[in-house]
């Protein structure tokens, strides 16, 4: 939200920050959904045995997964154009700016 907000609002939108919110949005909803697992009912620690919710390895496997496309998101997002012409990842594509040669691939 925050570097939402710090974008102008007559930034256009690029398909790079497009991508980037739908990213975040399934990192989001992945990390929820293995932390409540249990809660949920879909977890392997559901029953009356089990007083407390238990966060086992597979579930810190999944919030770790989520937390990765959340940050990598972000980092996408960070970098989309906004007021630039172009993606500060342009460089990637160009080859321009890092010493070789600046003709396009």
């Amino acid at each position: 939200m925050v570097l939402h907000a710090k974008r102008p609002n007559d930034a256009p939108h690029s398909l790079q920050a497009e991508i980037s919110t739908r990213l975040i949005a399934t990192g989001l909803v992945l990390s929820y959904v293995t932390a409540l697992s249990d809660l949920i009912g879909i977890g392997t620690h559901v029953g009356p045995d089990f007083n407390r919710p238990f966060i086992g390895p597979l579930q810190v496997g999944g919030i770790a997964i989520g937390v990765g496309l959340i940050l990598f998101g972000l980092v996408l997002y960070h970098t989309s154009r906004g007021q630039r012409e172009s993606s500060s990842l342009e460089f990637l594509v160009t080859r321009k700016g890092n010493g070789d040669r600046s003709d396009d691939i």
